[in-house]
């Protein structure tokens, strides 16, 4: 799971984000663009990233790994879509740490800890995919939660937040539905 290609841009945004938001914290204005465009383009990249590779999970596990794995189809599909919105959670909490807000950030990562155990407990009782479906549903709501607490530091609602990332999402969907039609009729 941390070798998604989301955790790879994570790390790369984090590395670039964080000093150009640094520089422009004490211009409010600058800063809520800066942000805005930074998560434009972060969901412009790891949706179609991760809803892609979710699409061509059985032809790339069927041609790295083999047919008995198959099953695990269903398992990368799940992980993609669970990994979709961590590094938006990411930018999120690199705002509070640019507006000095280390406590906000400690409670954050508090609620994400403290949201994974029962989903563990969940997925030990039901099994890998119950757990994998747990974890999208615990994507969600820390990064819901991040948005609102976050949003509160620089006036970017999460009504606008989702909106920025709406368009992106939408289209990416729209990919992941094409390829799959492609490969159904591709075989037929």
């Amino acid at each position: 799971f941390k070798k998604y290609p989301s955790k790879t841009v994570d790390k790369i945004l984090q590395r670039v984000s964080y000093p150009i938001l640094a520089e422009i914290q004490n211009d409010p204005t600058r800063l809520l663009v800066g942000f805005r465009k930074t998560i434009k383009i972060t969901s412009m990249i790891v949706f179609p990233m991760m809803l892609g590779l979710a699409s061509l999970a059985n032809p790339i596990i069927l041609t790295l790994i083999g047919e008995k794995w198959l099953p695990a189809v269903s398992y990368l599909q799940l992980l993609c879509v669970a990994s979709m919105t961590y590094p938006l959670q990411s930018l999120n909490l690199t705002l509070a740490k640019v507006k000095g807000q280390s406590d906000l950030v400690l409670r954050l990562e508090m609620w994400k800890i403290l949201l994974i155990i029962p989903i563990i407990l969940f997925g030990i009782k039901f099994g890998l995919q119950a757990m994998i479906i747990g974890m999208i549903i615990h994507s969600l709501l820390v990064y819901f939660i991040s948005i609102y607490y976050c949003g509160l530091l620089n006036n970017y609602s999460m009504k606008e937040q989702i909106g920025d990332i709406f368009p992106p999402l939408i289209s990416s969907f729209a990919m992941l539905l094409l390829v799959l039609l492609t490969q159904r009729v591709l075989v037929l």
